[in-house]
């Protein structure tokens, strides 16, 4: 079978499917005393690249210049995380923040924040796979 005959026998809404997980938060886990459960969602790779470039500053020459990694992962996890209660307004009415990142970013730790956009990270295809560059190159 070639390429096209594989593509015309694909079950297109699988291959198109958005990649999920739920990832528990142990800290707020122990503090809630009730499952503290994100739902993760993939980014699509044009929301990706704007992410990235909300996060990155180029120099006039087409080369990083600064970035803000803090921006960037709460950004996927902005855009990862699914849960709807983020976007409570009770929620946040009681929390004293006015939006989903400010709750997240009160509620997340350096580390879990980090953790939780490596998570979305890899729903996006980013580290599927470490060793593929090294099998490339052999």
């Amino acid at each position: 079978m070639n390429l096209t005959e594989a593509l015309l026998k694909a079950d297109v809404a699988s291959v198109t499917e958005e990649a999920t997980k739920d990832y528990e938060i142990p800290r707020l886990t122990k503090k809630f005393q009730t499952p503290f459960i994100l739902h993760l969602q993939e980014i699509q790779p044009k929301r990706v690249a704007e992410i990235q470039s909300l996060a990155f500053e180029m120099n006039g020459k087409g080369r990083l210049s600064q970035g803000d990694l803090y921006a960037m992962n709460m950004l996927y996890v902005c855009e990862g995380v699914t849960n709807p209660e983020f976007a409570d307004k009770e929620v946040l009415k009681h929390f004293k923040v006015a939006t989903k990142k400010d709750l997240l970013a009160k509620l997340l730790n350096a580390g879990e924040l980090s953790d939780v956009s490596g998570e979305v990270q890899k729903l996006s295809g980013f580290d599927e796979d470490e060793n593929q560059e090294d099998k490339v190159k052999n």
